[in-house]
């Protein structure tokens, strides 16, 4: 699932997955820039992009489930969105 959004004149996509079960995600870290973010109090990961081909991605877990958010948005504003998300 996912949301468009205008901007400008450019078209941001905001991608978000959900699992309710157990689940393992793998992202490339070649291209990446890993630190630990907490959402909502919760621990998570972002995951910035070095490469302009790649999404920025932010990883979480709650009792709800393994959330992953992908967008080509700033950190903070990802925070936000994902502190949205209930």
């Amino acid at each position: 699932p996912y949301r468009r959004q205008r901007q400008m004149g450019k078209e941001t996509v905001i991608e978000l997955l959900v699992y309710f079960q157990n689940s393992t995600t793998y992202i490339d870290n070649e291209h990446y820039i890993v630190s630990d973010i907490h959402i909502n109090g919760i621990q998570g990961k972002f995951f910035e992009s070095t490469d302009t081909n790649f999404k920025n991605c932010i990883a979480w877990h709650t009792e709800q489930g393994d959330f992953r958010l992908s967008a080509s948005l700033e950190k903070g504003i990802m925070i936000k969105i994902a502190e949205n998300i209930k």
